[in-house]
């Protein structure tokens, strides 16, 4: 079952073949930068620094190898804000 069909099942009620695992897929479901370097550092991802995509929430983003060692479902999504006219 692909991660797509997974959440879709789940929300539909349901019962997927798992439960998916979210990491950002909201705000309230993101992790904060101190705590997500203190995550890849146990996972020993030490390859370089992390972005942060979303400025205002401060979200990061996720390392493939983070996604894999969970078998993530759910990734945040973050669209570009147009500037707010002056």
């Amino acid at each position: 079952m692909t991660s797509r069909e997974r959440v879709l099942r789940a929300i539909s009620h349901k019962e997927p073949d798992r439960i998916p695992v979210d990491l950002g897929g909201m705000d309230s479901t993101t992790i904060l930068p101190p705590a997500y370097a203190r995550l890849r550092s146990k996972l020993g991802i030490t390859k370089g620094k992390f972005k942060i995509v979303g400025r205002s929430d401060q979200i990061p983003e996720i390392d493939q190898e983070l996604v894999v060692a969970f078998s993530l479902d759910a990734l945040p999504s973050v669209f570009p804000v147009p500037a707010w006219p002056v």
